[in-house]
């Protein structure tokens, strides 16, 4: 599913079963999935209650939610802001996540978090000192520092709500 028509008509005319569709909003697919994969789209969906109640929707009991996402915390946006006291903002993504905004957003909707970790998707040169820092640090803490988040959740079996933890 994707909210670009063209490209989807261009995956559809390759063979591909695609569909357009924003997913700030509710839809009915009519079938359930043993796997909900969402790579690098999260942080561009604004309303992320309904995103994730749909996915979960959608999965079958005890179904797996895979979710890639950049990470706030990595060395490249840590470094921007210790050095120049400013944050690298992508203008179309609406928001970013730490393992621990994620972590909070996904049991809120009744998923378990499986695994989460960060990684280094992208390997590049490091050409001035900010990218050779860059490189040392994600070396020493490549557990901290990676790009990206890797989220595997399971689909709880009941859904409970943020009032009923804390009660």
């Amino acid at each position: 599913m994707d909210i670009n028509e063209k490209g989807v008509k261009e995956l559809c005319d390759l063979g591909y079963r695609a569909k357009v569709q924003d997913l700030n909003y509710s839809y009915d697919l009519k079938k359930k999935f043993d796997f909900v994969i969402s790579e690098e789209n999260i942080e561009h969906i604004s309303n992320l209650r309904t995103y994730l109640q749909m996915a979960r929707k959608h999965l079958k009991d005890n179904g797996t939610l895979l979710i890639t996402t950049p990470n706030s915390l990595c060395i490249e946006f840590f470094l921007m802001n210790l050095l120049f006291n400013r944050l690298r903002v992508n203008l179309f993504h609406t928001h970013l996540h730490s393992k621990e905004t994620i972590k909070y957003l996904l049991s809120s909707e009744g998923f378990e978090i499986v695994e989460i970790f960060p990684f280094q998707a992208i390997n590049y040169k490091a050409t001035n000192i900010f990218g050779k820092i860059s490189i040392l640090l994600l070396r020493l803490f490549p557990s901290r520092f990676g790009r990206t988040l890797f989220i595997k959740a399971k689909k709880c079996s009941h859904l409970v709500s943020n009032k009923q933890k804390s009660i």
